[in-house]
């Protein structure tokens, strides 16, 4: 069965009354009638092509990246000049890996699992805990451990996704 499909069958078993089936009915018209929340919405639902997923994750970067990051990846961010210490520049990783972007060390640093250093303090939040909020938002309450995991996974390599087109040539 596919992500579209368990979406779509959870989303039906949460429609018992009146309210839940107009909140989802504006819910879709609203992705309909707007691109970029579209492809935020099927981003959540499944399995999208490599421009869908790098569209996903620039908007998952404009809204929680940039801030620090700067709107091109450079460490120039608004909030930048506030923190301890310098934020990434995220434009040269592959640089710094042979030209080959070090996507799990990446996967890993905005899950929480690895920190950039033992010695300072993490400034930076742990998005996979955020995006595990947003998976019982978007999935639901009952939604199972596997479920919610697929959905911060989905979600952080949508993110690794549109990082990779950031990189200098």
């Amino acid at each position: 069965m596919s992500d579209f499909a368990m979406a779509v069958g959870r989303m039906r078993s949460m429609m018992h009354g009146a309210a839940p089936r107009a909140l989802v009915r504006t819910l879709l018209a609203l992705c309909l009638m707007t691109p970029c929340l579209m492809t935020s919405c099927l981003g959540v639902m499944g399995g999208l092509s490599v421009a869908h997923a790098q569209a996903t994750g620039q908007l998952e970067y404009e809204n929680q990246c940039a801030v620090c990051h700067g709107a091109r990846g450079r460490g120039d961010g608004p909030l930048a000049k506030t923190l301890a210490h310098k934020a990434s520049d995220l434009t040269i990783l592959a640089a710094n890996n042979n030209g080959v972007l070090p996507e799990q060390y990446i996967f890993d640093i905005v899950d929480g699992k690895k920190f950039v250093s033992a010695h300072v303090k993490r400034e930076m939040p742990i998005w996979g805990n955020r995006l595990a909020d947003q998976a019982i938002y978007f999935l639901g309450r009952n939604a199972s451990k596997a479920e919610k995991r697929k959905f911060v996974e989905r979600r952080i390599r949508q993110l690794i996704s549109y990082i990779g087109t950031l990189q200098r040539k």
